[in-house]
């Protein structure tokens, strides 16, 4: 009987060792397969980006003085791609915020600063080897600076107009959440151009300013600025994506199509460059 079931774990043992073996080399083959198809989709890993553009307000009493601009954010941001088609992002922000502009120079009456953190998502529909690539998204920021409601009456001299008395309730949003459209222009392989428009509602803030003239030229002269803390900025700025491709090898860019267009293509510096594979 021994022998007899010895010879039996011989032949189970030869089946299935062969099966085993098997077995181990197609989930291998799948697994390499499930690999290159996600180096084959990701075309970039993550990407720095600093942009600046100006903020507009949505006052709801202007000022008879222009009392609300020249406002520049500024922002730093990192990308990630989970695909090719779609990122997440976190960074940095600053916001200032000037009332009441048209005097004092330009430098406003009363300054108010926002800045913090944030974090969004973007949603490419393109293939990357599109030069121009839009993008859809969205994004929210965090803010740490002038949370506390502050509230407060001054006493200003505004030559040459005269004196003026000015009372003032402010509080910056802790947060604002904001869509936002945008289109990348690829300069380069790994270097792009960017311009970003997006509307940020900010919730739970306010903006409430009256200047009233008590003596001098403008006696009796009375303004308000109100305005909650919504507003649009239009912004332009430059990205570097990595890893760092050869120029040469990889998609089209505005410089290679440039270059192909005003030079002779033996003397080209992508002349060795293949046709477009599908990245």
């Amino acid at each position: 009987m021994k022998p007899f079931c010895f010879v039996i774990a011989l032949l189970m043992t030869s089946i299935c060792q062969p099966l085993q073996a098997q077995e181990q080399n197609f989930f291998t083959q799948k697994n390499e397969e499930r690999v290159k198809r996600q180096k084959k989709e990701k075309t970039r890993d993550w990407g720095i980006a600093l942009n600046t553009g100006q903020i507009e307000i949505f006052p709801d009493e202007t000022p008879t003085m222009e009392g609300n601009g020249a406002n520049m954010a500024i922002e730093f941001s990192v990308d990630y791609y989970l695909t090719r088609h779609l990122s997440v992002s976190g960074g940095l922000y600053y916001e200032p915020m000037k009332i009441f502009t048209g005097y004092n120079h330009g430098d406003g009456l009363l300054k108010r600063n926002t800045a913090g953190l944030r974090v969004g998502v973007k949603y490419y529909p393109l293939h990357p080897r599109w030069i121009v690539q839009p993008f859809i998204g969205g994004a929210l920021y965090t803010n740490v600076l002038n949370i506390d409601t502050r509230e407060r009456r001054s006493n200003l001299e505004l030559p040459p107009y005269g004196r003026a008395i000015l009372d003032y309730r402010v509080k910056a949003s802790a947060l604002s959440v904001a869509p936002q459209i945008g289109c990348e222009l690829r300069f380069l392989s790994s270097i792009s151009f960017f311009v970003t428009w997006d509307y940020r509602f900010g919730l739970y803030g306010y903006n409430r300013a009256d200047l009233r003239f008590t003596e001098g030229l403008w006696a009796g002269r009375h303004e308000q600025s109100a305005f909650n803390n919504d507003r649009t900025i239009l912004s332009f700025g430059l990205k570097i994506d990595s890893p760092t491709r050869d120029i040469t090898k990889t998609g089209a860019s505005l410089l290679e199509s440039l270059f192909k267009l005003f030079t002779p293509a033996e003397q080209s510096m992508f002349k060795q460059r293949r046709p477009p594979v599908d990245l």
